[in-house]
This record gives C-alpha cells, structure tokens and sequence, in this order.
C-alpha cells in the first residue's frame, strides 16, 4: 500500500531541484507544508512522524549544503580598468 503525504510533494521538489536559483524557495516551500502539517490538528501517525522528522533534517542538510557551497558575495569588485589605474 503506497502512502501519500500532502507535504510530500513540495519536500521532493526541494529534494530533486537542480536548479540553484531555485532551490531555496523550494526548501522554504518543503519546510512551510512541514511546519503547517505538524500544527495541524489532524493526528500524526507514527510512520509519518518519522518521515516528517527525515525530511526536516535532509531539508536543514540541504541547506546547509548550499550554503557552504555557495560563494559570499564580497561586494564591489574592481574591474581590470580600476586595478590597472591602481597599479600605476
């Protein structure tokens, strides 16, 4: 018997997006369908609490993934005009 969760769908977008610009709504998609179901007044089984709890820790790895592969932005960076004028 296939189960399906309504959260489901939106943490396997997150988890299958391979497009970087993407990805973090994706993620805060996932996490807002988790964060709604958990405060839902239905009861949670203890087979979806499990994948819920899964899902929430791959979604705060993916994160943190993308975060350490993600470069910092430094701010302005000189063009090769600005650093030649520089270097004079």
């Amino acid at each position: 018997m296939k189960i399906s969760y309504m959260w489901s769908r939106l943490y396997v977008n997150a988890i299958l997006e391979t497009d970087s610009g993407k990805l973090p709504l994706r993620i805060r998609e996932a996490e807002w369908a988790i964060q709604q179901r958990l405060s839902s007044s239905l009861p949670i089984d203890g087979t979806e609490q499990e994948l819920l709890t899964a899902a929430k820790a791959r979604l705060g790895s993916l994160k943190s993934e993308r975060q350490a592969t993600t470069p910092r932005r430094l701010g302005h960076i000189p063009n090769t005009t600005t650093l030649d004028v520089a270097q004079r």
